[in-house]
């Protein structure tokens, strides 16, 4: 399919623009949509609203092929961050993100994240601003918001939540699972 040794090289090294490569994954992207288009369809066939059950209409074609190749580009390039920040962290939160700050917390393992969040504390308590009126998690929060541009729920979950296996699931399945999971609601919507 993609030809001899420097064709998949050329594949490995820039797979979003490998053509192969977008063909191959916009038969995936299509087998998705079509998915989700036949739920809807059934949806309507037994009388029950698809966003009711919440069934969403399928994404646009070129960029769940776009969303794919980057996923692909990640797993090569072993860097899943930026796909993250790009495709599943919602917009609004992307926009607001400081990426390579957000990125040093994203990496911190459960006893750094505890290490770094006692260390952030101390500095404040520690410091010429008088932190007497505000609790550590007050702290805590006003400097992830400074440092990361993010409020401490988004924080926790777009960047405590992150990690490369999250990501390539959210990328490479999620399709897949929402159509399964909005085939569950439209049953129970039937069977009900």
């Amino acid at each position: 399919m993609f030809g001899g040794s420097s064709k998949v090289l050329s594949v490995i090294q820039n797979p979003e623009q490998s053509e192969e490569l977008r063909s191959l994954l916009g038969h995936v992207a299509e087998i998705e949509q079509e998915q989700r288009r036949e739920t809807r369809r059934l949806c309507e066939a037994a009388g029950v609203d698809p966003d009711d059950v919440g069934v969403e209409p399928p994404p646009d074609h070129d960029d769940r092929v776009d969303e794919l190749c980057a996923g692909v580009g990640s797993r090569i390039s072993g860097d899943p961050w930026s796909v993250w920040v790009d495709h599943v962290v919602p917009a609004e939160v992307a926009d607001e993100i400081d990426r390579e700050a957000a990125r040093k917390w994203a990496d911190f393992t459960g006893e750094e994240w505890t290490d770094e969040m006692r260390s952030v504390i101390d500095h404040w308590r520690s410091s010429d601003t008088d932190t007497t009126e505000y609790s550590d998690a007050d702290i805590l929060r006003a400097h992830l918001a400074q440092d990361t541009g993010l409020g401490l729920d988004e924080f926790v979950r777009w960047v405590l939540g992150y990690s490369a296996g999250r990501c390539h699931y959210a990328v490479f399945a999620s399709e897949l699972a929402a159509n399964t999971r909005s085939l569950k609601a439209v049953r129970r919507e039937v069977e009900n």
